[in-house]
Parts: structure tokens; sequence; C-alpha cells
């Protein structure tokens, strides 16, 4: 059972570089105690996505527009570039498994995939060379690549955009394309389905499970051992869909749209469960707890909202941070807080409240007078 947290703690980042911690705490009290920025502040360069370094998250990795910093977690140390390309940063993971340490993975809008290694010590300056490189063929010169998702337990990558559909590479050793999506049949009219995903999540406990949701209010779910067309595919509502990302239950997940809505949604029965308030703008992602029922959503109204997954109502944390927010990342470091004892009947205290005196009308006051 979900007992909420006393303190959270929360990294956010908005359409000009601003990296941003947020901590929340008892009784609805929030503050912004850190933030620093990218070498370079601009409307263009935003972030795009966060990354613990590792599992005690002593560091960050920050992907802005064009490039890749390395920050400390209380933001206080000067930001460290590990990569820089030409072309917009649309996806970031970092490896954290023991053959792997000090190593990311990083995607591109044109199709680029690169594995980065970098070292850092205390009187060593980092140093980053590229490990490995792809280039994800588009369907078009004109078209480009828009999310893309990580699996670092296999080091494979899932990339697709508009009329791009879903390919996943294989990082290991030679660099490949081991599946890729097929679209699903001509709709009733004979016509083909278009394509456009705009948000990808591999299942966190099962990488052959991938969510995928699309500009054209699709949500799918793939089984890449199964088949390549979806194996769960239903409408999400009337609005563009913008990011997705999976619940802690199997048939659970959660889905964000351009008019500001968040959704949860079960796949087993195929529809949405219910639709969060609190938001006013696009949502543009969703930052998933690992292990409590709490989840952080970025948006462009200026407000960081943090929600519980049990609720009904408005969110349970809210901080106006000036920018729009473009990217979210919760911190797994939370106290939970005991749920309080409701209060019975035995345990209120005993009123005496007086007895309201009667009020006297005009007929009453002549009857008591005598008068006829």
């Amino acid at each position: 059972e979900y007992m909420g947290a006393d303190e959270m703690r929360v990294l956010c980042g908005d359409d000009v570089g601003l990296v941003k911690q947020a901590e929340f705490f008892e009784q609805g009290v929030a503050r912004c105690e850190h933030k620093t920025s990218l070498p370079s502040q601009d409307k263009h360069k935003s972030i795009r996505q966060f990354s613990w370094t590792s599992t005690d998250e002593e560091s960050v990795l920050v992907a802005g527009t064009h490039q890749v910093c390395k920050m400390s977690t209380d933001l206080s140390t000067t930001d460290v570039i590990l990569s820089e390309t030409s072309e917009n940063v649309i996806g970031l993971a970092s490896v954290t498994h023991k053959e792997h340490t000090g190593t990311f993975v990083w995607c591109g809008e044109r199709g680029k995939i690169e594995i980065v290694k970098y070292e850092s010590g205390e009187n060593i300056p980092v140093q980053s060379q590229v490990v490995t490189t792809a280039e994800a063929a588009s369907s078009a010169a004109d078209r480009t690549f828009c999310c893309c998702a990580v699996d670092v337990s296999n080091l494979s990558v899932a990339i697709a955009g508009n009329e791009n559909d879903i390919q996943i590479w294989s990082l290991n050793d030679e660099p490949k394309v081991v599946w890729q999506a097929k679209n699903v049949k001509n709709d009733f009219l004979n016509l083909r389905v278009p394509v456009w995903p705009t948000g990808l999540a591999f299942h966190p406990e099962d990488s052959n499970r991938l969510l995928s949701v699309s500009a054209h209010q699709k949500i799918r779910v793939y089984d890449l051992k199964a088949q390549r067309r979806p194996v769960v595919d239903f409408n999400g509502g009337e609005h563009r869909l913008t990011c997705a990302v999976w619940g802690h239950s199997d048939q659970s997940a959660f889905a964000g749209n351009g008019l500001g809505q968040v959704m949860q949604l079960d796949l087993r029965k195929q529809g949405v469960v219910q639709v969060y308030k609190g938001v006013g703008g696009s949502v543009r992602q969703i930052s998933m707890h690992p292990q409590l029922d709490t989840f952080a959503v970025a948006s462009l109204d200026r407000w960081l909202a943090v929600f519980d997954v049990s609720s009904h109502s408005a969110p349970t944390h809210r901080l106006y941070l000036k920018q729009q927010q473009t990217a979210v990342l919760l911190s797994k470091d939370t106290t939970k807080q005991e749920p309080k004892k409701s209060r019975t009947v035995s345990d209120a205290e005993k009123v005496d409240f007086p007895t309201p005196k009667k009020l006297k009308t005009k007929k009453s006051a002549k009857i008591a007078r005598g008068d006829q």
C-alpha cells in the first residue's frame, strides 16, 4: 500500500537550459533550493533528458539540445561536457552495470546512436571517447526521428519518428537492426494507417515488451518475441499523445497528451482508467518513482506536479518554476510517511452543547399574555 513521502527530491529541466532541484516536504511545503544551467542558455537549447550515472545517485547526466553534460546531484560542481553533436538529442540513458561503469547511450533526431565511455577522478580531468556508433536509416531524407528508448540490460535502442516505424538496434559487438515494427492492417476504407510514434518505453523488468504512443492517439504494446505487429492497440483520446511510461504493474501504464491530460492506462482492458487533474500545459515528460506509487510531470504550464497514483484529485505537490518544463527525474531517496490513524467516535472528545432556546413568535406572545 502506498504511504506517500515526507521528503521528495525532483530534478527538472526547462526550455532555456536551466536545471533545478525541487524539494517537497510534508504539509505541502516546497522549495527550489539549487539550480544551475548548461554552459549556454538559449530559448532553443532546452533540456531533453536526465539519467542517473549510478544507483547511488551521486551524479546525473543531462542531455541538452546538442550536448550531454555531467553534474553532481546537488548541482554545486561545474558542468562537464561529455559529448557534443550537431543534431538534436532525443534520448539518453546511463549504463549502470559494473562491466559498463562510466558509459552512456544517446540518440539523435537524424538517427545517430552512440555509446560513449568516460573516465573521471579527483585529480584527473574527465575524458570521454566514442565506443560504438550506429546510423538508423530514415524512410525519407526530410523525415527525422523524435523519440527513442534504451534497454541498458541488453544494450539495445528503440528509435522511431514521423513515418519512421520502430527500429530496435543491438549495440553489442557490431551494431545492427534486430527487430523492426510492422504497420497494422489497413482501415475499413482499405487506407493505410499513418505512423508517428512520439513516445517509447521498454518494460523495466521484461525487455521484450515495448510501449508506444503516437501523435495519432494510438497506444500500442509490442511483444518482440511474438510478432512485429502490436499485441495491444487502442485509442487514447482525441489529442496528440506526447510521452508514456510503465507503471509498477505489468498491465499499467501512464501517458500524457498535448492538451495537458495525464492518463492512467489499463493495458489488459485496453482503456483509460482515469485522468489526473492539475496540469494546464502540454505534457513533455513523466517520471515514475522506482518504489513508490508516485510520479512527477513536466509540462509547458511552468508548474512541476507530483501525483499519487491512487489519488483522483489534484496533485499532492506543486511548485511554480517560472520556465516551461521539458524534462523531469524523480529521486528514489525519499522517506516514507506512516499513514495517519483515522479518528473514531470513541476517540473524540465529548462536548456538551447548550440546548437552544425556543424562539417566540407574535402569536405565541399573545397567547402567553392571554390576548384573544
